[in-house]
């Protein structure tokens, strides 16, 4: 039979795992560590020994060179668009767009019958 207080021993027990489960709002996530360029040349493959008809550089190292250099002119685009999308954002954010036309009315027809805008 269960007593008083082996359920709180079970209530405080499940209290822990669900609170040490749980991230603390004021904690801080450290960043991973992402280096800007490769830590290893990519003419290390030149002296990979594999046997196959196509020698390595032009396997492994011509690959590699061409994807850092056009990661490269992605990110250099992205950067040069971003930027252009804050300048237009804080032009449009200042501008503000004068009101047009006339106002709306419901079940006016006075384009139509011309004669009756008087009434």
């Amino acid at each position: 039979m269960l007593t008083f207080s082996s359920i709180m021993r079970v209530t405080a027990l499940g209290a822990i795992v669900v609170v040490s489960q749980i991230t603390a709002f004021g904690q801080q996530q450290i960043p991973r560590y992402s280096p800007q360029k490769p830590t290893v040349s990519p003419y290390v493959n030149l002296l990979r020994n594999e046997f196959g008809g196509v020698p390595n550089y032009y396997s492994l190292v011509r690959p590699q060179l061409d994807q850092q250099a056009t990661n490269n002119r992605v990110a250099t685009t992205s950067k040069s668009q971003s930027i252009a999308v804050r300048r237009l954002e804080e032009v449009a954010s200042g501008v503000t767009a004068r009101p047009t036309g006339s106002g709306a009315t419901f079940r006016s027809y006075s384009h139509y019958y011309p004669r009756f805008q008087g009434r």
